[in-house]
C-alpha cells in the first residue's frame, strides 16, 4: 500500500521589520506590556533581600541585534532607570555577529552576514545611544 504524502507548508518567514527596534521601543506596542510587571518583580526581588531601592545595582544582559533585545531592552532600562534613580544599571550587550573580509586596500573590513545586515546595524546603533543615556556602564561584548 503506498500512501500519498504531502509535504508539510513552509515555515512562514518573520519580516525584518518585527525584529526592529522601533517597533519594538515603541510604548504601544504588544511587547512594552510585560515591562511594568518586570518592574513589580524587580521590586518585590529587591523586598524579599531586604535591599533599598538606593543601594541596589542592575546588571542587564542583551543582544541588540533584533527587536527584543534593542528596542524593548532599551524601554525596560529606560523604565528602570525611572523607577530606581539612584542605582546603577550595567548594561551586558552582545553585539551582532560579523565576519572579516578582505577588503579593496588589503585590509580586513567587517561585515554583519545576515540578510537583514543592515536592519541589525540600525538596531545596534538606535540601542547603544539610548544605552549611553540611561547606563552608568555598558559593555560590549563581540
Amino acid at each position: 500500500i503506498k500512501l500519498k504524502t504531502t509535504p508539510p507548508p513552509a515555515p512562514k518567514q518573520k519580516s525584518s521589520w518585527n525584529d526592529s527596534f522601533a517597533k519594538s521601543f515603541d510604548p504601544h506596542s504588544s511587547r512594552s506590556t510585560i515591562i511594568p510587571t518586570t518592574l513589580k518583580r524587580v521590586a518585590s526581588h529587591l523586598d524579599s533581600y531586604g535591599l533599598e531601592t538606593t543601594s541596589s545595582a542592575f546588571l542587564v544582559t542583551h543582544s541588540v541585534t533584533g527587536g527584543t533585545g534593542s528596542g524593548l531592552t532599551s524601554r525596560f532600562i529606560e523604565s528602570l532607570r525611572e523607577e530606581h534613580p539612584k542605582s546603577n544599571i550595567i548594561s551586558y550587550t552582545i553585539e551582532p555577529f560579523m565576519t572579516s573580509v578582505e577588503g579593496k586596500g588589503g585590509g580586513m573590513e567587517k561585515f554583519i552576514t545576515d540578510s537583514t545586515g543592515p536592519l541589525y546595524s540600525y538596531n545596534t546603533l538606535l540601542a547603544l545611544v539610548h544605552l549611553r543615556e540611561y547606563c552608568d556602564a555598558v559593555i560590549l561584548k563581540g
